[in-house]
């Protein structure tokens, strides 16, 4: 019932069966507001001290599930990428990374895809690139990054994200995995079955991570919502969100190309935008030639 194929479902169970599961699932998780993180060490001034590499991906495994663990030291160096053709057509995650001179992007959010056809153009909920709001929440979750580098997760209006210095953003039904350090999913696998899993948490001392999950192929079966808290938590994370999965699932870095196996028989697939890392200097040089 989460992926392009719902029919499916009612060949296994009647529509009252499903229909209760869903409500069962619905019921999987509580989700708390999440506050404000207040990073307790900022990863700029570690860099100061001891030059670190951007970010470091490593490969993280399950029992049904095949996976890469992304660590961001410096939480500011994550920003929205936006499709070159928003509002008429997407673009691929790589495609993106490639022109803002990224060293690493995954999917972000969520957009209009009705019967699995949607050509990632019309991004849903809110969509914010380096303080320049492209679109508002709508009511949909908010996923995204204050100035500081704060991650922030929840259904805030407009002028909340406002006030709060939201700077990135995408949205996504999510769920919330974590909030303020506690997992969200206390009962049942969270409701959404097996699939690819594309996550951001981050820890205390403010560091990004990426979590990118592989999924319905034979070597990677996917992985449920509650297998993703418990890596999240593992890691330390004390706020982390699920973004757009399945199909969209992808994790591009500079000079190595796709690094995961898109379930989608085409490869990639053309979204809205996307979450990527670029260093600082990459940052000021593209402001400067604007």
């Amino acid at each position: 019932m989460t992926t392009g194929h719902r029919h499916l479902a009612l060949l296994f169970a009647s529509e009252d069966e499903v229909r209760h599961a869903l409500q069962v699932a619905d019921g999987n998780s509580r989700v708390q507001v999440v506050r404000p993180l207040k990073i307790k060490r900022s990863s700029t001034q570690v860099a100061a001290a001891k030059p670190v590499p951007p970010y470091t991906t490593t490969p993280i495994s399950g029992s049904t599930w095949q996976g890469w663990l992304t660590v961001i030291p410096d939480p500011t160096t994550v920003h929205v990428l936006v499709s070159n053709l928003i509002g008429r057509y997407g673009q691929q995650v790589s495609a993106m990374g490639e022109d803002a001179g990224a060293v690493a992007t995954i999917n972000a959010g969520g957009f209009l895809d009705i019967n699995g056809m949607g050509n990632g153009g019309q991004a849903t909920g809110a969509l914010v690139s380096n303080g320049r709001y492209l679109q508002g929440p709508d009511g949909e979750l908010v996923i995204g990054f204050t100035a500081n580098g704060t991650l922030v997760a929840g259904h805030f209006t407009l002028q909340v994200m406002h006030q709060i210095g939201v700077e990135q953003a995408v949205s996504w039904r999510g769920p919330i995995l974590v909030a303020n350090g506690v997992g969200q999913i206390t009962e049942g696998d969270g409701g959404w079955g097996y699939g690819p899993r594309t996550v951001i948490g981050q820890r205390a001392d403010g560091t990004v991570l990426w979590l990118t999950i592989d999924g319905r192929e034979l070597g990677s079966i996917g992985a449920s919502m509650l297998e993703a808290q418990q890596v999240m938590l593992r890691e330390g994370a004390v706020t982390a969100v699920a973004l757009d999965g399945g199909a969209s699932t992808v994790l591009w870095e500079a000079g190595k190309g796709i690094v995961n196996e898109p379930c989608s028989p085409y490869g990639q697939r053309y979204v809205p935008d996307a979450f990527a890392v670029i260093p600082r200097k990459t940052v000021a040089i593209s402001a400067a030639t604007r």
